[in-house]
């Protein structure tokens, strides 16, 4: 999966395909000043500079953490999620780490990234067997200061994991154009609507090319199963924190997605909450810490990583 798509690589990868149950997440503990306040509610504002804003915002928090919960339905298999999400610090060498077991039928899978400040650890427990995977963040940062690659240096403080790069590559890839007022149970939230960028859409499905250029809606048959038609933040006003995130296809059967059946026509495939959000509260140093089991076979991904950085950075 390319760079460009992340968060749909972790969900294919990882088999983590939630779908939201309505449960309200509890109120932010220990808010910092590097809250901002959102969008007036008028839906006129700029949707997509408000992600932009919310992404910068969750990087300049001292720490973040968080429980995720998620169910879904992808590839035709109801699946169930639960977990934790930990940061610290911001940019490239932001401490994080994120663990989840999700459960489809009667299999297990387990999914863990650890940034460590130096190495960017993958360790993923599947049917076939664990692997792990390893990002040497010296040379990733050398090449992001490299001129001409993605920006070069003013991309060097894009963290490679987490909520900010979450929300940085949901902007890569979606254009938001909506952004209201709403309620997510009893939180008052932005709800902000996003549709995929045009080029973006055609490195996912270049076969339709044509069709995209034209304006036109691709087939829905063409996009591959587990890619969304459009995107759903839910963000705290008073904070901008994403609580819940809703992956959305159009469906025959569906009486709409989102919250009060926001989007006619569409059902959600998948979505994440993150829910007993702590923010600038003291995070045990240990949970950024990770140790490959002796005698584990460890993949160096460093290589790979920095090619897709060289095309990016060509285009």
């Amino acid at each position: 999966m390319k760079r460009s798509l992340p968060i749909f690589a972790l969900f294919a990868a990882a088999a983590i395909a939630p779908r939201a149950q309505g449960q309200s997440p509890a109120n932010v503990a220990g808010q910092g000043s590097g809250a901002v306040g959102g969008p007036d509610s008028s839906g006129l504002q700029d949707a997509d500079a408000v992600v932009e804003q919310a992404w910068r915002t969750l990087d300049g928090f001292r720490t973040l953490a968080a429980k995720i919960r998620c169910q879904g339905d992808l590839f035709d298999h109801q699946s169930t999620s639960a977990g934790i999400y930990l940061q610290q610090g911001r940019g490239l060498r932001q401490l994080s780490r994120f663990e989840i077991k999700n459960q489809i039928g009667d299999s297990t899978f387990t999914l863990l990234e650890v940034n460590d400040g130096l190495s960017f650890w993958t360790f993923r427990e599947l049917p076939g067997g664990p692997t792990i995977t390893r990002l040497d963040l010296d040379r990733i940062e050398a090449q992001l200061r490299a001129p001409g690659v993605t920006g070069g240096a003013s991309s060097f403080m894009s963290p490679i994991s987490g909520l900010p790069k979450l929300l940085f590559g949901l902007r890569q890839n979606f254009h938001f154009t909506r952004a209201a007022e709403t309620q997510l149970a009893e939180r008052s939230v932005w709800v902000i609507d996003g549709g995929w960028r045009p080029e973006r859409l055609i490195a996912a499905v270049p076969d339709q090319r044509g069709t995209i250029e034209a304006g036109r809606t691709i087939e829905l048959k063409k996009l591959p199963a587990h890619l969304p038609e459009r995107v759903l933040l839910y963000m705290g006003k008073s904070d901008l924190i994403p609580y819940r995130i809703e992956y959305l296809r159009r469906g025959s059967k569906s009486d709409g997605a989102g919250q009060g059946s926001l989007l006619p026509g569409y059902q959600t495939i998948a979505s994440t909450e993150y829910f007993d959000v702590r923010v600038n509260v003291p995070i045990d140093a240990r949970e950024f810490v990770y140790q490959p089991p002796k005698n584990a076979k460890v993949i160096d991904a460093t290589d790979a990583y920095l090619k897709t950085l060289t095309s990016e950075g060509a285009k």
